[in-house]
């Protein structure tokens, strides 16, 4: 799934200029929040396409079978030697501050929560009881473990169930976007958007799609999958043509190709539209409180207007074999580059920002009257900046300046590919179980999944008959 894994990339690098863009002076929220919601699908559509197809080969469904033992290996191996390699890089913000550990309110106790929950990785699981992470994004990974957590059972009922996909990804859809904003309202945006309790339904639909795609044939419809085309094809009026031969519409590779294009301008015109919606509310130029779902983007289009665009995109990429605009800037070999190290650009690129912050302010501090003034009680004349965490001293104005991101963001993509490559690449051929290649039905080789999707050559010069490309799945 090489487009995927471009496509991933270049998400990556959407979350880390968002962050780098929102924290500093220019205070632009270019919702890298919604951009989430791809991860989660991504997620589990990669890896049903992948573990689901032996079960649609006669092969054991049994999460307790010897494959779930490697399925489990496997991710342990590819995510949790760099997550703990990133948080051990954030771990020196308990002393320098600008991190997400609570200087101000640290105690014994709350730094043996950190450190459990960073050891463990499950520290969304239990809403904040083992504290966060060391590093702020790596609230992926915990969210992600609970997934995969659930992942063989939850491939067993949707592989043997008899509710039909199109339901299956409506309720699920339904279901996230009722939790998420119930718990955004009640209890936060962290707690809606970041816990497993919103974001598994989402990975369950990424779920329903990657094994309807490695069970259906290669010009078959998904109906399910053409929300995007279905809604713009009614606005504009457009007319597909029908198969002569057969009742039933056939959707060729340029036909998807458009599907494809039309779901990645959509997501993109969404999030131009909130960006702007957005940043004139939080400047004070326009109140959109009025708007409802048409403003605040990084709760409607995380959790509604985002999803099915997004899940039409990953469903479209197996089956435009390379044609649409969308698949050629994924395949481009920069792409293809950053896809490798996304992981670790995503992990480590806010530490990046912790350690500039902690650089840069050394020594600021907050007097007692500014702090009253802002509504913060404190006994003593000054507060020191690096007791607070980045998002406290941001909601009190103290921001890096607007050249911050030029410094940042490369230091953050060097450091995303030593890790990849001193870190991941090792971890995982060193503990990622092995197993014989499959190549008639996809499968795995040395800890590497081949996709089974589409016909591409695959390292070894074979040819893979199902699928766009010999890929590698990733979480």
């Amino acid at each position: 799934m090489d487009s995927h894994n471009g496509l991933r990339g270049i998400f990556a690098v959407m979350v880390m200029v968002f962050h780098n863009f929102h924290y500093a002076e220019t205070n632009i929220n270019l919702q890298g929040s919604a951009v989430m919601t791809l991860f989660f699908l991504l997620s589990g559509f990669s890896l049903s396409a992948v573990y689901g197809k032996p079960a649609v080969d006669g092969g054991s469904a049994s999460w307790c079978s010897p494959k779930w033992g490697r399925f489990y290996r496997n991710r342990f191996a590819r995510v949790m030697p760099a997550f703990w390699a990133v948080n051990l890089l954030g771990l020196a913000t308990v002393w320098t501050g600008w991190g997400v550990y609570p200087r101000h309110r640290a105690s014994v106790f709350m730094f043996v929560q950190f450190v459990v929950g960073n050891i463990t990785g499950l520290f969304t699981w239990f809403l904040g009881a083992l504290g966060w992470s060391f590093s702020g994004p790596a609230w992926t990974v915990s969210t992600l473990l609970f997934c995969y957590t659930f992942f063989p059972p939850l491939l067993a009922a949707v592989r043997y169930g008899s509710l039909r996909s199109g339901w299956a990804l409506f309720i699920c859809f339904l279901v996230q976007f009722l939790v998420g904003f119930g718990l955004t309202i009640a209890a936060g945006f962290v707690v809606g958007t970041m816990l497993p309790y919103s974001r598994f339904p989402l990975f369950a639909m990424g779920v329903v799609a990657g094994l309807d795609c490695a069970t259906s044939a290669k010009d078959a419809e998904l109906k399910q999958y053409g929300t995007t085309w279905r809604m713009l094809r009614c606005c504009f009026r457009w007319r597909r043509r029908r198969n002569t031969e057969n009742e039933a519409p056939s959707i060729t590779a340029e036909g998807w190709a458009l599907r494809v294009d039309c779901a990645a301008g959509l997501f993109l015109l969404l999030m131009v539209y909130y960006t702007v919606m957005d940043s004139l509310h939080s400047h004070g130029i326009y109140e959109c409180d009025a708007l409802g779902p048409f403003c605040y983007g990084s709760v409607f289009l995380q959790l509604l207007w985002g999803v099915f665009p997004l899940l039409d995109l990953v469903v479209g990429l197996t089956r435009d074999e390379g044609r649409s605009l969308t698949a050629r800037l994924c395949n481009h070999p920069v792409s293809r580059w950053l896809g490798g190290i996304s992981y670790s650009l995503y992990l480590v690129h806010e530490v990046v920002i912790y350690y500039f912050c902690a650089v840069y302010f050394a020594g600021d501090a907050y007097s007692q009257e500014y702090l009253e003034r802002e509504g913060v009680e404190v006994e003593v004349a000054s507060v020191q900046k690096a007791l607070l965490t980045l998002g406290e001293n941001t909601s009190l104005g103290t921001r890096p300046p607007g050249w911050a991101p030029l410094v940042c963001m490369p230091l953050a993509l060097l450091l995303g590919w030593a890790l990849a490559r001193c870190v991941e690449a090792p971890a995982r051929a060193l503990l990622g179980a092995k197993k014989k290649r499959r190549v008639s039905g996809g499968g795995l080789e040395g800890g590497k999944a081949v996709s089974p999707l589409a016909p591409s050559a695959a390292p070894d010069g074979q040819v893979v008959p199902t699928g766009t490309s010999a890929g590698v799945e990733e979480c």
